[in-house]
């Protein structure tokens, strides 16, 4: 949530998914949802993305994407991992 500055949940869930992601990653998410609709992507496999969430500088982020039923029919779940903090030494 506090990557999306997010107050809660629902605040959060709906939010256009490309639209937080640099062009050069939009490509390989594209073809993560793809996969993962049509049953061929990996559970576990992690896709690596670089986003400008906030406008801030771009953040290496993790997504799992997983096939869900909803009383609408599948969809594909995304989740973010954490984004790692990487300490530089001087």
């Amino acid at each position: 949530l506090d990557l999306f500055q997010a107050k809660d949940k629902s605040d959060a869930v709906g939010l256009p998914l490309m639209d937080n992601f640099l062009d050069e990653s939009q490509a390989a998410i594209k073809g993560a949802v793809v996969a993962t609709m049509k049953g061929k992507w990996q559970p576990g496999h992690k896709l690596t993305a670089k986003s400008a969430i906030g406008g801030g500088d771009a953040t290496t982020l993790e997504l799992d994407f997983s096939l869900t039923d909803s009383e609408g029919g599948p969809y594909v779940q995304v989740r973010i991992a954490p984004p790692r903090n990487v300490i530089e030494e001087p």
